[in-house]
């Protein structure tokens, strides 16, 4: 279908009209100067090109007529407010009534009439457009078009990785194509250009990353050092790319430092760039040129402003409350979204077990899609076999094979405790790797979460047992297995306090916003960042470290007593009680572990010190993962050099997260001149981009159908 968008093609359509006009009465002109059985065939014309100008006048009334006064933000639910009340015209669309357009008149015995059907349904407002052409004499022709103003995809999807802000990702990160499983880039093998991207900044340390992009990065910042929030020059980052500026694919393996295009300036904010800083947000790429803006045309690609989730927040809240998530499963039963198509996965499993002792054995079982459970999947043995979209109300724990063609919604947080790949063939039995260098040939799995998505054993402490499923980040100081008392701050912890900060800030700076908080379990404090740069805190009890008690909200004996200084991105801020606890009510808590009543922290960590840590099956080397990993909250993971994985993650898909936590630090490190592994290789599987079809509830667009002849 046609999509439109946005408030800057009402001359183009005034100007098909006129065209169509024109074209029209030449027709006209032409069928009477020729008197032979062509002139039949041109009166066809003329009427089809007369139906045809009702649907591009129906486009304007319905769209451009609509938006043409209203300044606030695009949304379906504001389309329909307006669509209740008389927008330009006089005329009111209710729910279910056709409205009838009063003839139009185009010249030469020309006219058209257009009735519209309005019909809405949960996520979109639906016409059905019939427009009559006609010409005096009795020639006519009614065309029949859907018309639906609805939700946008979102492009976030476009990326091999996007994100809020990168932090410690960018440390030891190689981002390149699927393609690139055939073989290096070259002029006869040319590999596509990837995508990179996150919308507050980039942080890495100065002359300490050691990153290749194969394609294209963009932030709405710049590149800064984590220490002191400096700006740092291409070259200061270790951040490579394959890139050459202007070319439209990758055909060398050199890397080279970026060069910067500043979108600050239109003029220098090209297409076809490595780099982009200042990358302008939705509201300036709308704006004129007059006005610093870039007319409604995004200068090299979409890149959102938003992460929003995979099922859509109508309420605002930062919650999938039932409501909303019993939304999107019946219109998936019924067939109302064609683009998650109700579906099912098979697999050994155990459904909403308590006491979880170790992985599932035995015979495979179905699980329907809207299934109200928690899971434990493995596919180690028989792969998980998913196909259509399966939404399950609950916590996901899941490792193995993965076949079919399927994605899975989590409405709780998934946890990737072992490989999750994509198995060959068509019979259960083992196989050989899948065949990576022909994408075409391979199953598509999607894993999105309303919740978090954790990667790894993200719950051992720095310097804790990685073998011993007690051992766990509380964000206390603990004693470790000597005795000794042990203050260093986890990777989890220190990422979550890093991320709270950035939403406090935000927070701040705006009364209306709802932060987002994470705390590693629901019993656990809120705790922030409390230092300027983005480094996260070395020691759980140092200074720069502010820790909250989401409870004050109802007991203010647990808030503090006096203002509390908070340090936001270089400023000191100072929060009254009072004022801290408006802000915590209107926050919203997000835990990363699993509710305990069914899976406690030890029991999950005991799953992959099973999978991975002890497993000695497996040979040691990166933790394989395929498919695209999506959540508007965060993705978490940590692979240690210490144990088996060898701290490197090899993900064949894409990531796309509001928040990324992530330390892959490989064997490579910069500094100590090891040339080994690379930390985080991501191979983009650019058939992610239509295969997850998340909905941009704050972008609105009309799309049209191709049109049918009813007569």
């Amino acid at each position: 279908m046609k999509s439109l968008r946005g408030g800057f093609i009402i001359p183009t359509v005034l100007a098909v009209l006129a065209v169509v006009a024109v074209i029209v009465t030449a027709a006209v002109v032409v069928g009477v100067s020729n008197r032979t059985s062509t002139s039949v065939a041109l009166r066809a014309s003329a009427v089809q090109l007369a139906a045809e100008a009702g649907l591009a006048d129906a486009v304007k009334r319905l769209w451009y007529d609509v938006w043409a006064k209203d300044t606030g933000k695009q949304t379906v639910a504001r389309y329909r407010d307006l669509l209740d009340k008389p927008p330009v015209g006089g005329i009111t669309y209710a729910d279910t009534m056709t409205v009838n357009f009063k003839a139009v008149t185009l010249g030469s015995g020309l006219s058209y009439e257009v009735s519209v059907t309005r019909q809405d349904t949960d996520r979109a407002v639906r016409f059905r457009v019939r427009s009559t052409g006609r010409r005096s004499g009795g020639d006519e022709r009614t065309l029949v078009q859907d018309m639906y103003v609805q939700d946008t995809p979102y492009a976030g999807v476009d990326f091999a990785m996007y994100t809020g802000n990168m932090n410690c990702i960018m440390c030891h990160l190689d981002v390149k194509p699927l393609e690139a499983l055939k073989g290096p880039p070259s002029t006869t093998n040319p590999w596509p250009v990837t995508r990179v991207g996150a919308i507050d900044s980039i942080a890495v340390w100065k002359d300490a990353s050691d990153t290749r992009i194969a394609g294209s990065l963009f932030t709405r910042g710049q590149i800064v050092n984590e220490w002191d929030n400096q700006e740092l020059r291409p070259s200061e980052t270790g951040i490579k790319t394959l890139l050459v500026p202007g070319q439209t694919t990758i055909t060398s393996s050199t890397p080279q430092d970026f060069t910067a295009a500043d979108c600050a300036r239109v003029a220098t904010c090209k297409e076809r760039q490595n780099f982009y800083k200042n990358y302008p947000s939705s509201s300036r790429v709308n704006l004129p040129a007059s006005k610093g803006g870039f007319d409604g045309v995004w200068p090299a690609g979409v890149v959102p402003d938003r992460f929003p989730p995979v099922v859509p927040d109508l309420d605002g809240n930062r919650v999938t409350d039932q409501s909303e998530w019993d939304a999107v499963v019946k219109a998936s039963r019924d067939g109302q979204d064609p683009q998650n198509p109700f579906g099912s996965l098979s697999a050994v499993a155990l459904v909403n077990p308590s006491g979880v002792t170790g992985w599932p054995t035995g015979s495979v079982a179905k699980v329907e899609s809207g299934s109200k459970a928690n899971l434990v999947l493995d596919g180690t043995t028989t792969p998980i076999t998913i196909e259509g979209t399966v939404y399950v109300d609950g916590d996901v724990v899941l490792r193995g094979r993965i076949k079919g063609n399927g994605k899975l919604v989590v409405r709780g947080n998934a946890y990737v405790m072992g490989d999750l790949v994509y198995a060959c063939g068509v019979s259960n039995s083992p196989c050989t790797d899948a065949d990576y260098a022909r994408p075409e040939t391979l199953p598509s799995f999607a894993l999105a979460s309303s919740g978090n998505i954790m990667v790894g054993d993200y719950l051992t402490p720095r310097g804790g047992d990685t073998l011993d499923r007690n051992s766990l980040e509380t964000g206390n100081v603990w004693k470790d297995a000597g005795g000794g008392r042990n203050d260093a701050a986890g990777f989890t912890w220190r990422q979550a306090g890093i991320f709270n900060q950035l939403e406090l800030k935000r927070a701040l700076e705006d009364d209306d916003y709802r932060p987002r908080l994470y705390r590693l379990r629901g019993s656990a404090t809120v705790d922030f960042k409390n230092s300027p740069n983005l480094i996260g805190a070395d020691k759980y009890d140092e200074a720069d470290v502010a820790r909250l008690d989401p409870a004050c909200v109802t007991n203010a004996g647990l808030c503090p007593k006096s203002d509390l200084t908070l340090k936001v991105t270089g400023r000191d801020v100072k929060l009254n009680p009072a004022r801290l606890r408006a802000l915590l009510t209107r926050a919203t808590f997000s835990s990363l572990s699993p509710t305990s009543a069914w899976l406690s922290e030890p029991q999950l960590k005991g799953l992959w010190i099973d999978s991975i840590e002890s497993n000695l099956t497996r040979p040691r080397g990166a933790l394989r993962t395929d498919g695209l990993l999506y959540s508007s909250n965060a993705v978490f993971s940590i692979t240690r050099r210490n144990g088996n994985l060898k701290g490197a993650w090899d993900l064949r898909g894409a990531l796309v997260a509001d928040d990324a936590g992530i330390l892959a630090p490989g064997d490579n490190d910069v500094n100590s001149g090891n040339s080994g592994r690379m930390g985080l290789t991501l191979y983009h599987d650019r058939r992610m981009t239509d295969f997850l079809r998340v909905r941009d509830d704050e972008e609105v667009a009309l799309m049209r159908s191709d049109w049918s002849l009813e007569k």
